[in-house]
């Protein structure tokens, strides 16, 4: 049995707090989780084994911030105006997941054993976001207002059983195959009004979906002539949703061969149905992922991805790897633009295609008291769909053109290690406005007030964020006394303490220009984690 348990609010919330002060805001940020893992295993007899698992776990995220801002202005008969400018910002992400599985392994003979087991997960997210710029003038009893406030979730329930039976023909010849069936529940929901939320006039809108999985695969991997590695599968699946089913075949073919005893080659191939989709709200840049499955009336998305490779034994200690890979996927669905709440989502998603490739290398270091890799991805995403940014291709949103990652482990006694990691990649892709116009409806005369303005990103995912980079320590010692063995691990995650942005938040600003009150908008950069240490103590008896 084991759990973590976060103190990161201890400091982070007194922290948030002065950094708020600091800035002319009030709030705070927050942010906590726990996890709870635990496993048993049980001897029957010689041949049968009993496996039971459980896994609990929940992440909160929550920022909240306030502003008073007084502006003061004379108006056109000369009197002085007082307004007072009242903005509040709130926003947040909770996710966890409990798993559980019990698993009944038997052996047959010496060349036949399986694996039958009963599996449960049931997954929960919730994001929200809340905005509220009030402006007024109680001297002459202006009042204007902007809110926009929305709620995403998303809720899968699953339970399965499986069977799996794996046959060692020969030294160099096995056998797998399996069935499964799955029933799954799934709650995705989704809300965006410009107006204060009201549970009584306005309904939280959850879709709940019913989905049954039945499966079945059959794989065989073995050698030739020595120099030949050979990997071969089949899956076929059978999706069934509102008394209709959807049978797809998926098979996969991958090959290795040693072309000299430091030089092996290597290619793959398969094809991927995958019954489930993610959709992104297009309005808020907080990450709000809505997982759905597919239906009687959205089709499972289907991927083929190809690669080849090589890895290269340079001496004892060295090793260099490398691949080219390119994916092609198809039936990919995302919200239509202007899509703000989750009745008949069916009807307002586009369905496109998307692609990604790139090139990947690394080197280890595989032996000695320092050991390590260094690794550099070249690659690239994009998605094309005909109803979204004028059927022009664009960049996902996870595009990540160049991805470098590197860890050292330094033995420096028996039982204690040393280790540190450093990565970078590019930026993810937004969107975000950058063009400000006047809207005129036609056959409409203007408002009191003058024409509206629209904020128009001009294309979708147009702006990257900031590169992503972050360094993190850790020391690692374990030592044995009596019959129990202790482990101990320090580390400091994000020593440097970069501002890695996970979002930005387009805010608006007023100013007084000229005795009249201007609107501006704002960037701002939204983070998440900071320095933070992380301690850890585990017995093992």
């Amino acid at each position: 049995v084991s759990g973590r348990w976060s103190f990161v609010p201890t400091f982070l919330v007194p922290e948030s707090r002065k950094f708020k002060n600091r800035n002319n805001s009030d709030g705070q940020t927050d942010y906590r989780f726990y996890d709870i893992n635990a496993k048993l295993n049980y001897s029957l007899s010689q041949n049968d084994h009993l496996y039971l698992s459980f896994y609990k776990g929940r992440d909160r995220y929550d920022d909240n911030t306030t502003r008073y801002t007084p502006l003061e202005l004379i108006s056109s008969n000369g009197m002085l105006l007082n307004f007072d400018f009242d903005q509040s910002y709130a926003e947040g992400l909770t996710w966890g997941n409990t798993v559980g599985s019990l698993r009944w392994n038997h052996l047959f003979s010496s060349r036949l054993f399986g694996n039958f087991s009963v599996t449960y997960s049931g997954l929960d997210q919730e994001s929200f976001y809340n905005l509220s710029d009030i402006l007024s003038e109680p001297t002459i009893g202006f009042s204007d207002s902007v809110h926009v406030q929305g709620l995403f979730q998303s809720g899968i329930q699953d339970a399965g059983v499986k069977a799996d039976v794996q046959w060692l023909y020969r030294h160099n010849l096995s056998l797998r195959a399996g069935v499964g069936a799955n029933r799954r529940v799934f709650n995705p929901g989704a809300l965006i009004v410009n107006e204060p939320l009201d549970d009584s006039t306005v309904p939280f809108q959850n879709n709940t979906i019913y989905t049954t999985e039945l499966t079945a695969y059959v794989e065989g991997q073995g050698q030739w002539r020595n120099r030949w590695d050979w990997n071969a599968g089949l899956h076929t699946a059978w999706w069934y949703v509102r008394g209709q089913g959807t049978p797809n075949v998926q098979p996969r073919l991958s090959i290795n061969y040693a072309a000299t005893p430091r030089w092996t080659l290597n290619a793959s191939w398969s094809r991927m149905v995958q019954p489930l989709h993610f959709l992104r709200n297009t309005t808020l840049n907080l990450p709000t992922e809505i997982w759905v499955p597919s239906t009687d009336r959205i089709e499972p998305a289907t991927a083929a991805l190809a690669s080849v490779g090589w890895h290269h034994d340079i001496s004892p200690q060295w090793q260099w790897t490398g691949d080219v890979y390119y994916k092609k996927m198809n039936r990919l669905v995302a919200f239509l633009e202007g899509v703000e709440g989750f009745r008949n989502w069916e009807e307002n998603v586009a369905v496109g295609q998307g692609q990604s490739y790139g090139a990947e290398l690394q080197l280890n270091k595989v032996a000695g008291r320092l050991t390590g890799w260094v690794s550099y991805t070249l690659s690239r995403a994009d998605r094309q769909f005909d109803a979204l940014n004028l059927g022009r291709a664009y960049p996902f949103r996870y595009d990540r053109r160049h991805n470098v990652q590197m860890a050292a482990v330094y033995q420096v006694a028996p039982g204690l290690y040393a280790s540190a990691s450093w990565g970078y990649s590019t930026g993810f892709a937004l969107t975000l406005p950058l063009v400000k116009f006047s809207s005129v409806v036609p056959g409409e005369l203007p408002p009191p007030g003058g024409l509206p303005f629209v904020l128009d990103p001009e294309a979708k995912n147009n702006v990257r964020m900031p590169a992503n980079h972050r360094l993190d320590v850790n020391v690692h010692y374990t030592w044995q006394k009596n019959k129990w063995e202790h482990t101990l691990n320090l580390g400091v995650y994000n020593v440097y303490n970069r501002n890695n942005p996970l979002y930005y938040d387009v805010r608006r600003v007023l100013v007084n220009q000229n005795n009249v009150l201007v609107t501006r908008y704002q960037f701002v950069e939204v983070q998440l984690t900071p320095l933070l240490p992380t301690v850890s103590y585990r017995i093992g008896f």
